[in-house]
């Protein structure tokens, strides 16, 4: 690895550094409004309500953040290519580009070659997590919804037959029947 490598390698990591320390402002940021500041929502003028949505929007985005940066941070330190041999691409522009193939643009072989270029691919892969996070949250609020509507069931069902045993228990008199 030569000199220029070191250097790209050292500003990479540091971007990454940079990144996460972003991530942990935006997280506290969060954090801070939604503890200290959650009584005092009632103050707020009403053209201002936008304000409240600050946590929610702050806890996840910090969160993402920082776990981006932490593999950035890695994948820079430990020099490791996995996504794009999972991926099987080669660069922004594809294998044409360059002049001498990375190892990460090939498994084994440098006759195999991967040719696809990594945004499309990225985004596809990207677009494919997102349908399966959907799908499972889907499934997950529809159990919530066949539970709760067991729940309220049953529920009804008990305040039915509780007010069916107070009423036998009640001693009626038949002298007024």
């Amino acid at each position: 690895m030569g000199c220029d490598d070191d250097i790209v390698k050292c500003l990479m990591f540091w971007a990454n550094f940079f990144l996460a320390l972003v991530g942990i402002s935006i997280l506290s940021l969060g954090i801070t409004y939604k503890i200290n500041l959650e009584e005092f929502t009632y103050a707020i003028p009403k053209e201002y309500q936008t304000l409240i949505l600050i946590p929610v929007l702050t806890i996840p985005l910090g969160s993402t953040i920082i776990v981006i940066a932490v593999f950035g941070c890695y994948g820079c330190i430990t020099e490791r290519s996995t996504i794009l041999t999972i991926l099987k691409c080669c660069g922004t522009n594809g294998s044409t580009y360059w002049t001498v193939i990375p190892k990460s643009c090939y498994e084994t072989d440098t006759k195999n070659i991967y040719k696809e270029p990594c945004p499309a691919l990225v985004s596809m892969y990207l677009v494919q997590c997102i349908q399966i996070v959907g799908i499972t949250i889907l499934a997950l609020s529809a159990t919530e919804i066949v539970g709760s509507v067991i729940s309220f069931s049953f529920a009804s069902y008990l305040r039915k037959n509780l007010r069916f045993q107070y009423m036998k228990s009640y001693p009626f008199d038949n002298e007024i029947i």
